[in-house]
């Protein structure tokens, strides 16, 4: 398994390694060549690598066929569609994912489906699924080349951002039926919030329970961020494996010890397979809740692979599990390989999971403490 797993991880990779995506005319030499090597024994972790490849190939297409066309750029455009995120206030700006269905020209719908990063100022209350039709002006995906600067650029094309642009005031800005607000989502998302407004108003640190809670960090302060910048906290506030893992295990341990206190459900159902679809289900709420972005799915994928074993009641090795959840990782989405986090969390727990191997089960407070200390400094 787990050389199964790095020869995805590579060709993966590789892919992303590219400066542009290949002609078309190589699909059909890699897709004979990961067929003929299936069948051969020692080619076969090409064959892996390969696929791997011709699915971020793919993948990065679809997404790259969404972009803003050269024509649209900075004219303004009529669009239809829906909010797919929280709104973010800022000040007078309030900026939101926009999910566009059609473009209206010249009294004609026209189908337009990328996803926006708007501004809009002075904006009226908004919230996740609304639908509106607005008047904008785009422009395309880009950043600065700035040597160890941000990758704007790429992150928007990491989170699935076509073109970014802001919105104008129009007579024809109005509400529209949205095609999106059926998501499960965000539709828990936008009810989350409106209850969460009052009840926080008076609270300090409303922002920080707002961001733990549904993942939405603009209620932070910029001196709050430079804290957590300088004490090396972020990843505290960002939700991701670390949230959706305590989520999980309490929702594990709580599972478990309320299904045992019953002989009945014990004899028809084991006490830990049970906990396991009870944390399985805390942690789907939660991954919803905080909007299954790109490191909630990954750290949900970790999750179900550690607690499929258990609901299955074939609990198998910790590399082999850790290799599997890597492989459905980059299956799901082959541009979490761009992401420093997606590194950080495969690596800190193979650390940990060595650790745990190259050392016997600690006995008594001293020697867990001392073990404690021992896996910080490997991490």
């Amino acid at each position: 398994m787990i050389p199964i797993a790095l020869a995805v991880l590579c060709g993966a990779l590789c892919l992303q390694c590219l400066p542009q995506l290949p002609a078309p005319l190589f699909a059909a030499p890699l897709i004979c060549g990961a067929f003929v090597c299936v069948f051969s024994q020692r080619l076969r972790l090409i064959a892996w690598c390969l696929a791997a490849f011709l699915l971020a190939w793919w993948q990065a297409g679809q997404r790259l066929a969404l972009d803003l066309p050269v024509d649209l750029e900075g004219r303004d455009l009529l669009l239809r569609g829906s909010i797919v995120s929280l709104p973010e206030v800022d000040g007078r700006a309030t900026r939101f994912l926009f999910r566009a269905s059609e473009r209206e020209e010249q009294g004609a719908s026209i189908a337009f489906t990328p996803t926006l990063r708007l501004s809009w100022y002075d904006a009226p209350s908004l919230h996740a699924a609304d639908g509106w039709q607005l008047q904008v002006r785009l422009k395309r995906r880009h950043g600065f080349r700035n040597p160890g600067g941000f990758d704007y650029a790429g992150w928007l094309f990491q989170n699935g951002v076509a073109a970014t642009g802001y919105v104008r005031a129009s007579p024809a800005m109005q509400p529209w039926p949205a095609l999106n607000s059926q998501r499960m989502d965000l539709r828990l998302r936008a009810a989350v919030e409106t209850r969460l407004q009052p009840a926080l108003e008076q609270v300090h640190e409303a922002g920080l329970l707002r961001a733990l809670t549904l993942g939405a960090g603009d209620g932070i302060s910029a001196q709050d961020w430079e804290v957590f910048r300088a004490t090396g906290t972020s990843h505290l506030v960002s939700i991701s494996g670390l949230h959706i893992g305590l989520v999980a295990g309490l929702g594990f341990v709580c599972g478990r010890w309320l299904w045992s206190r019953s002989q009945c459900l014990t004899q028809r159902f084991a006490a830990p397979r049970a906990a396991a679809v009870v944390a399985l289900f805390a942690a789907s709420l939660y991954a919803l809740l905080a909007g299954l972005s790109i490191p909630t799915q990954r750290a949900w994928i970790m999750a179900l692979v550690i607690l499929a074993g258990t609901l299955l009641s074939r609990p198998g090795r910790a590399t082999h599990s850790l290799a599997l959840a890597l492989i459905l990782v980059i299956a799901n989405d082959t541009r979490a390989v761009l992401s420093p986090g997606f590194w950080l969390s495969f690596v800190a727990v193979a650390i940990i999971f060595l650790q745990q191997v190259q050392q016997p089960a600690a006995r008594g407070l001293r020697a867990s403490l001392q073990q404690l200390v021992r896996l910080q400094f490997a991490l």
